[in-house]
């Protein structure tokens, strides 16, 4: 397999002619890059890392693992920090000032031999059919522009029986929590985010995204109807996250 690597001059602007969503998302993120750990930390009460632990569990036996939306590299570097896990990753992402952050993550933890860096979108993927044994992303799911177009890029790049995990904010199931959940997601996330970012719009977005994202439930039929074998998913809390897992 060819690895692109990252290239040294900013490309903020490389996708001038797509989507206004992806431009939107792009410009988001790179305004918010140097908090953007934080933030996740604190508005997740210190769960995220404990989700995605959960979720890299389940292909950490695996060599050859695609980060698709990477952002500043907590996914791959909890696969990678994971001990059963002897494989290289190769994170990817549209956005350079995230993936920048995410290469002196992976050197300052020793990890960055066993990874590489792509420049690249999630909806057409710069890698060959059936190249890779896995696919995973870590709450980006809302973000994309086309599920379907991620979906079948995914399935392309996989080998057989290849798995893809995806771990994202969901809709809890359980009654007890939702409502509670709710409240705390879409009134208090955003005024909290004040307290560490002067750009309170992407705060405002992130709660949105969920209000008109797919059920769990949804989400797997739209999967199998692209054609993965299986498709299951794991509420974690309850629901409040959930992990999704396709095999081809």
């Amino acid at each position: 397999m060819v690895y692109i690597t990252v290239c040294q001059r900013k490309e903020r602007d490389w996708l001038v002619d797509a989507g206004s969503k992806k431009r939107f998302i792009s410009k988001m993120f790179s305004e918010i890059t140097k908090e953007y750990d934080v933030i996740n930390r604190a508005i997740s009460l210190w769960s995220d890392q404990s989700f995605r632990n959960t979720a890299v569990k389940k292909i950490c036996r695996l060599e050859r693992v695609l980060d698709i939306c990477a952002g500043t590299g907590d996914m791959a570097i909890s696969l990678l920090m994971n001990k059963s896990f002897k494989g290289r990753v190769v994170l990817c992402d549209f956005n350079y000032d995230m993936l920048s952050a995410a290469d002196r993550k992976l050197r300052n933890l020793g990890v960055r031999d066993r990874s590489y860096i792509v420049i690249g979108d999630a909806e057409s993927l710069p890698f060959k059919n059936e190249s890779l044994d896995a696919v995973m992303m870590g709450f980006a799911l809302r973000n994309l522009e086309s599920i379907e177009a991620f979906g079948l890029e995914s399935r392309r790049i996989i080998v057989e029986r290849g798995k893809v995990i995806l771990l994202d904010v969901a809709h809890p199931e359980n009654r007890i929590i939702a409502p509670f959940f709710y409240f705390y997601f879409y009134k208090l996330v955003p005024v909290f985010s004040r307290f560490f970012t002067k750009s309170t719009y992407a705060y405002h977005y992130l709660p949105q995204s969920l209000r008109i994202f797919y059920r769990q439930k949804e989400l797997i039929s739209k999967f199998k109807e692209l054609g993965f074998e299986k498709a299951t998913y794991q509420n974690l809390l309850g629901g409040v996250s959930a992990i999704y897992l396709l095999e081809r």
